[in-house]
């Protein structure tokens, strides 16, 4: 199960298959698990519904950004087991990479903020 981050202008705009990035459910329980959730103020992460869509706007994304940026620099992924593929299963060949993922939604936040456009959370 996966929550897939694009932006765009509206709906209609979003670009499926480039340009974005993609959360699993287990980056989601291990922060929830670690506190992180909590410490960081995500959530506005958390409590995305995996099998739903949502549209941030520009006061949201500042905050994801701003958030996924501190994490970033506080070095606390070390822990993270990225074998989980999102389905549950241990996948050794194309682990989770959590700081890639943050990477990339920080990026998608600077993007959006830039051009003008929304930040889109797509559930499965």
């Amino acid at each position: 199960m996966g929550i897939y981050f694009r932006v765009g202008k509206s709906w209609k705009d979003i670009e499926y298959s480039d340009g974005g990035t993609n959360l699993i459910e287990e980056f989601i329980d291990f922060l929830y698990d670690g506190g992180l959730i909590e410490k960081y103020e995500l959530d506005i992460i958390y409590e995305l519904d995996p099998y739903g869509d949502a549209e941030f706007g520009s006061h949201d994304i500042l905050h994801i950004a701003e958030r996924c940026e501190m994490l970033l620099k506080d070095d606390l992924l070390q822990d993270y087991d990225g074998s989980k593929d999102g389905t549950g299963d241990y996948d050794e060949e194309n682990p989770f990479d959590a700081t890639r993922f943050l990477t990339e939604l920080v990026g998608l936040c600077h993007m959006a903020i830039e051009k003008g456009l929304h930040l889109f959370a797509i559930g499965d």
